[in-house]
């Protein structure tokens, strides 16, 4: 990865493209570097100014009477690439950051001057943020660097870090973030990405001690595997949260695919792995980047999940409980001394229970004591303080009340002031003394709950480690290979896929393939009642949708007459099928039916899919992907955290599922899939759990194959 020092934290500029003309992007970019406070050495580079703004300039960057860390780049896109290759030549520039637009988003011509650039850059070793992007701001006190060409001012310093691909989307997140108060250590945009990614960033990022929480804003990633090697390091190691903002949910570029997983894991399910296995929080709007960013980066972690609700008005407490219970959160059981304590001061009017209710006439001493006595009780994890309208001035004296009491505390406290038009004053003490602020409390709620899930993740100590099953690979390769060499790419029927199942010590029912009625009655004896007998075809993806599945057959003439009626079936819902034979095989039993997938991902390789199975799986949709090779416990939380994951607990009676078989069939399979890239596509479905103790079954299984 590159070095990007002398990018972020540079000692000094050379800024291409100063201009004295108000109002243009030359002159914007040049005014902020010299306004923002910058502590270094800024030289406008113009061949054809003699100075900018009393300052005199230099005609091209080999004229530069030292070398600088960093050249900014704001000229047309044709000849961007030979005025950063006088800087690299001459040895004049440490690094490279280009504004101009212009390049590969343009078309076939800008794309020429892209590369062009790229080359210059990686063949000097000079590190390049851009093209096409709007720049880079380092708010850090000692470096005050805001190298951007929109006209907008230095944001105000924090420790939060934002990383964009999206140019125009970097204003409005400026914009939006003044108005909430919200401080940046760095933010940067990143543009075309021709050299440095995002990866070189977080890298720098990680190790950055002004920077405690990182939002990105993510079209595309470079890398898989890389990508989660580093942000695992940041979110994990050094407990730096990262929150992500990834566009583009809709499959893209779907193509016809022949397994369950395969529909289900469009263009996104490799990001959803990705995100998932590096810690990093996937969100869904620009708002909730900044509500997690604030409590994130301005309370401790919730160290559990009982809150106490602080409030003068009924409403909002009810509000601020449903969204708590909603969200997996509880409302905290006060204990008896906390109850009392709060009777003693209180009026009777007022409600010593939680959400606790101070009601309308409650002033700024009154919401102090009751957010000390909460925040003392041993069963309070965190709170919520939540004030309505009231009287002139009561905000800020409420705020000056209650803020030394959340500060003390090492429990998590937000503060939800409705109405922030009203409560400038109270808004503005809670900034000033950093104390996160939500608008409404369901915002402050979906912060809170955030927390206990990144606590879980960073608290891990075991199964951070890929697990080797010792298999014969090689006899899974020659039977792919002799598939292939007969037939091409195909799927395979569920007899040749359990055949490679059952090599790699997945739980595979006894089973045998009859070609003819009188075989079928021959192969009933050996397996023994009952059986299931289906159809194999490579020309049948849905055996039950045809006739081609007959369950419970208890008898050697049943298994004879069962597989006369299937192929008759077959044939007359399909009559262009061949038909390979009947597969006998024994019956599964009673237990919850789940889904193991597998599928490739063009860009990042194997994803491996959990959920419940079924004929229902695409109509619910309930799964997760992770892509292969895994962690254990990645395995483990892919199976926690699909929805239904309450079936596999065990409800109405029910005995819970044998989880540890589902994760190991996970982990296999996804060995599997590593292991030989021919495995375009598989699903198990179902993979029947028993009870916890008796293991599983494969009791489907299809999958595809292809020349590599």
């Amino acid at each position: 990865m590159a070095d990007v020092t002398p990018l972020l934290a540079p000692r000094s500029i050379a800024v291409v493209g100063a201009s004295p003309r108000r109002g243009s992007f030359g002159h914007n970019l040049y005014t902020n570097l010299r306004d923002s406070g910058f502590r270094g050495v800024l030289y406008p580079v113009n061949p054809n100014r003699k100075q900018i703004e009393t300052v005199p300039t230099v005609p091209d960057l080999s004229k530069l009477p030292e070398p600088v860390d960093l050249a900014v780049l704001l000229v047309p896109a044709p000849l961007v690439p030979e005025v950063a290759r006088q800087g690299v030549e001459a040895g004049t520039v440490r690094s490279l950051l280009v504004l101009s637009g212009g390049f590969r988003e343009s078309g076939p011509q800008g794309a020429g001057y892209e590369d062009a650039l790229r080359a210059v850059a990686q063949e000097g070793g000079v590190p390049l943020v851009g093209p096409n992007c709007v720049g880079i701001t380092n708010c850090d006190p000692e470096v005050s660097m805001h190298a951007m060409f929109a006209d907008r001012p230095m944001p105000q310093h924090g420790r939060v870090a934002f990383i964009s691909q999206s140019g125009a989307l970097c204003l409005s997140i400026l914009d939006s973030a003044r108005s909430r108060g919200i401080g940046f250590s760095k933010f940067m945009s990143i543009g075309n990405k021709a050299d440095v990614n995002e990866l070189d960033l977080l890298d720098y990022l990680g190790s950055d001690p002004e920077t405690g929480v990182i939002l990105m804003y993510i079209e595309e990633l470079s890398f898989g595997k890389p990508f989660i090697d580093v942000a695992r390091k940041i979110t994990l190691e050094r407990r730096k949260p990262i929150f992500a903002l990834k566009s583009g949910r809709s499959p893209q570029g779907a193509r016809a695919a022949r397994s369950h997983t395969g529909s289900l894991a469009g263009s996104d399910a490799a990001y959803d792995a990705i995100l998932a296995q590096c810690g990093i929080h996937r969100v869904e709007t620009i708002n909730q980047l900044f509500d997690y960013a604030t409590g994130f980066e301005l309370q401790p972690l919730l160290r559990g999940p009982r809150i106490a609700v602080v409030t003068n008005s009924g409403g909002p407490g009810i509000i601020a409980t449903d969204a708590l219970v909603k969200s997996g959160l509880q409302i905290a059981e006060f204990g008896e001394e906390t109850r009392e304590c709060l009777r003693d001061f209180l009026p009777p009017h007022a409600s010593a229970q939680n959400p606790c209710d101070l009601t309308g006439d409650a002033d700024e001493d009154d919401f102090r004591r009751t957010l000390e006595a909460v925040l003392e009780d041993e069963n309070v994890d965190g709170a919520i303080v939540i004030l309505t309208p009231v009287g002139p001035g009561a905000d800020s004296k409420i705020a000056e009340a209650t803020v030394p009491v959340a500060r003390a505390s090492d429990k998590t406290t937000f503060f939800c002031f409705l109405g922030v038009s009203d409560f400038t004053a109270g808004v503005e003490v809670l900034r000033r003394e950093s104390l996160p602020h939500y608008p409404f409390p369901e915002n402050a709620v979906r912060a809170l709950a955030h927390m206990p899930h990144y606590r879980e993740l960073i608290e891990i100590t075991e199964g951070k480690e890929v697990p080797t099953f010792d298999v014969d690979d090689d006899a899974v390769a020659r039977v792919i290979g002799s598939h292939l060499e007969a037939s091409g790419d195909r799927l395979l029927s569920q007899y040749e896929t359990h055949e490679i199942f059952e090599i790699y010590g997945l739980p595979v029912l006894q089973n045998r393939l009859a070609r003819d009625a009188g075989e079928a009655s021959r192969l009933y004896d050996e397996i023994g009642a009952p059986v299931a007998m289906k159809v194999m075809s490579g020309d049948v993806v849905h055996k039950s949708d045809v006739g081609g599945v007959i369950l419970d057959v208890d008898s050697a003439s049943g298994a004879a007459a069962a597989f006369e009626r299937i192929t008759e079936q077959v044939n007359g819902h399909v009559p262009e099928a061949r038909i390979d034979g009947v597969l006998l095989e024994q019956m599964a039993g009673d237990g919850v039916e789940v889904i193991i997938g597998g599928s490739r991902d063009e860009k990042f390789g194997p994803l491996i899919m959990f959920g419940l199975g079924g004929r229902m799986v695409e109509v619910w949709k309930d799964v997760t992907f992770r892509l292969a090779p895994m962690w254990r416990v990645s395995a483990a939380r892919m199976i926690r955290q699909i929805r239904g994951y309450r079936l596999l607990e065990g409800v109405r009676g029910a005995p819970p599922s044998d989880i540890d078989a589902a994760r190991d069939c996970i982990l296999r399979l996804a060995q599997l899939m590593h292991r030989h890239p021919e495995i375009q596509e598989f699903d198990i479905n179902p993979l029947i759990l028993y009870p916890r103790g008796r293991g599983a079954a494969v009791a489907d299984g299809r999958m595809a194959i292809a020349r590599v």
